[in-house]
């Protein structure tokens, strides 16, 4: 590690924090794969947080084998009103249990930004292998 170059430390940080954000990205991806999709009805919307940092939050009815449920989620980004009609994803097994995708989405964009970082000093770091043989720290 005392020999290492700069460039190389970088690329190591940088496949680190990828990961670190894929791992649980693809743990959430295929936990919610099997939640299905319904319509519900947005009861009412909250927000919380601070002024820098607002979350929204719709309140949603919804019927699965008609059994009506209540739920909540994040809107996040999303322009919702009480009263509209939405698609929601609820856990089969426990159906009070809605899936968020506005994290999922949030999510992805730093995990593509952060692969592609990878990916770049990666292959800068083996090009200037290839260049100039092995290059002082």
């Amino acid at each position: 590690m005392k020999n290492m170059p700069k460039s190389r430390i970088y690329v190591i940080i940088c496949w680190l924090a990828f990961a670190a954000f894929l791992i649980p990205q693809i743990v959430t991806s295929v936990r919610y794969n099997s939640y299905k999709e319904t319509s519900a009805v947005v009861t009412n919307v909250k927000e919380s947080g601070s002024r820098k940092h607002r979350h929204h939050y719709a309140e949603c009815r919804y019927f699965i084998n008609g059994t009506q449920y209540n739920g909540r989620m994040e809107v996040s980004g999303i322009a919702v009103s009480v009263g509209d009609n939405i698609i929601v994803r609820y856990n089969p097994k426990n159906p009070s249990r809605l899936a968020s995708g506005y994290r999922e989405t949030k999510n992805t964009v730093i995990i593509v930004v952060l692969g592609l970082m990878s990916v770049l000093l990666t292959v800068g770091d083996f090009l200037g292998l290839l260049k100039g043989g092995r290059r002082n720290p």
